[in-house]
């Protein structure tokens, strides 16, 4: 396409040019163009018109693409000019989209990637909890079976060999192991302990379990039934005694 542009354009050159080749090069072009049309109407006089018109368009299309060529090439400089210019802003359009779009996807990538570390912390902290709930509460589901089996077995003994000193003492030592635990079923046993040991005369033993439901009361802020413990257990125990000793000293520190 370049070579037959360059030839057209150089047939055009040589036909404008002022000059004896010029003007030689537009004479044959005068004989070629008459020769060309007295062929044509000899065909027209012996009724070839097709082919007059296939001539006529081969000419036509010739004429077309001389005219596209010298357009060309007398315009090339601006379309080029043209070309790069949309080239630029279209790279410059694209720049600007782009420095636009990369810091918003990377915003929304960093809270997406806080909101999946944020959710990770919660469900792994939440499952922590519940790990610790429920371990809390079979531990203490557990004790409490176990307690009640270890008091059905004090009874159960007690029964059998007819000890109830034995009993009431096993009862106060259990109160003690769910006191520690903080279970508020202790001071059931206290009561039931101190109860037993009173029916039997025991005041001694009877005074300390007293003392140990005093001591439950003060841990539990009640300090008016602790204050009350307290007296009854002084009451009972030796004034001798490491037991009312340690009452004593918890009646001076309420």
């Amino acid at each position: 396409m370049i070579r037959i542009e360059q030839t057209i354009l150089q047939l055009w050159h040589l036909l404008r040019a002022d000059s004896p080749l010029g003007a030689r090069a537009r004479r044959r072009a005068t004989a070629t163009s008459a020769m060309a049309i007295a062929v044509l109407a000899l065909f027209v006089s012996v009724g070839l018109v097709t082919i007059v018109l296939v001539v006529c368009a081969m000419v036509v299309s010739a004429g077309s693409l001389l005219a596209a060529a010298l357009l060309l090439h007398r315009h090339r400089a601006r379309l080029r000019g043209l070309g790069l210019r949309l080239w630029d802003r279209g790279a410059e359009i694209t720049l600007r989209a782009a420095s636009r779009t990369v810091p918003a996807l990377r915003r929304v990538g960093a809270h997406a990637s806080a909101g999946a570390r944020t959710a990770q912390g919660v469900a792994r902290t939440s499952a922590v909890e519940a790990r610790t709930r429920a371990e809390t509460l079979h531990r203490r589901v557990r004790s409490s079976a176990l307690a009640d089996r270890r008091g059905q077995a004090v009874r159960a003994n007690g029964l059998e060999i007819g000890d109830r000193r034995a009993e009431a003492l096993t009862l106060n030592n259990l109160a003690l192991a769910l006191e520690r635990g903080g279970d508020a079923r202790a001071l059931a046993l206290f009561e039931e302990s101190a109860t037993i040991l009173g029916e039997l005369g025991d005041e001694q033993n009877e005074g300390q379990v007293i003392a140990n439901l005093a001591l439950a009361f003060r841990r539990r802020g009640q300090e008016q039934e602790s204050v009350e413990a307290l007296e009854t257990a002084l009451a009972k125990l030796e004034p001798e005694s490491n037991a009312y000793r340690k009452a004593e000293r918890l009646r001076r520190a309420s």
